[in-house]
């Protein structure tokens, strides 16, 4: 009996789930309409789905369908992240970095964008290389960068050329990929 239980729930929350994407993007001819998205993504949320969570926390970031509310967006993206939503962690390390809806708090950054990085998310393994950068772990930034440009993505690839000379000329030292040298030396 609970078997059919979880099937009939994990069927619900997909369909609440597929409605609140389909209103927040307005696709398949549906308006789109943030206020209907943030009533399914709500109904999913409760039910635990934490791809409802993470979405419902990013229309409470931004203000889409509800007022913004950066302390219930974080809310929503820890219930996301504890269940090992890659984008939601980096979300709230975002918010922990910068101190919007929750204190300030470097350290839980860090751990967040580790926690986001170790899933192969190339926006994280940057930020995490920043931390450990200005933390003075120049060795360790540079190996979560260069793990970061390897994976082939160009936004990475791009941020990472963007770094300060000194960092560049740090990490041309350190480098033992000419491949590699040879990107960051285009950017001087």
């Amino acid at each position: 009996m609970e078997n059919n239980t979880n099937k009939e729930t994990n069927a619900e929350t997909s369909k609440l789930l597929m409605l609140g994407f389909a209103y927040y993007t307005g696709i398949d001819s549906m308006p789109k309409d943030y206020h209907k998205a943030v009533e399914y993504f709500t109904k999913a949320a409760e039910l635990g789905d934490f791809e409802a969570q993470y979405n419902l926390g990013v229309c409470y970031d931004y203000g889409r369908g509800v007022a913004q509310d950066r302390k219930k967006a974080a809310d929503l993206y820890q219930k996301a992240a504890d269940k090992g939503h890659s984008i939601a962690q980096f979300n709230l390390a975002s918010l922990y970095e910068s101190g919007d809806g929750v204190p300030q708090d470097f350290v839980k950054a860090a751990e967040y964008y580790k926690a986001s990085a170790e899933q192969d998310n190339d926006c994280a393994q940057f930020k995490l290389a920043n931390c450990y950068y200005e933390g003075s772990r120049l060795r360790e930034g540079y190996r979560v960068v260069h793990k970061s440009s390897s994976t082939r993505q160009q936004r990475s690839t791009i941020q990472f050329s963007y770094m300060p000379r000194q960092w560049q000329w740090r990490t041309k030292r350190l480098s033992a990929s000419p491949k590699m040298v040879h990107r960051i030396g285009r950017t001087w």
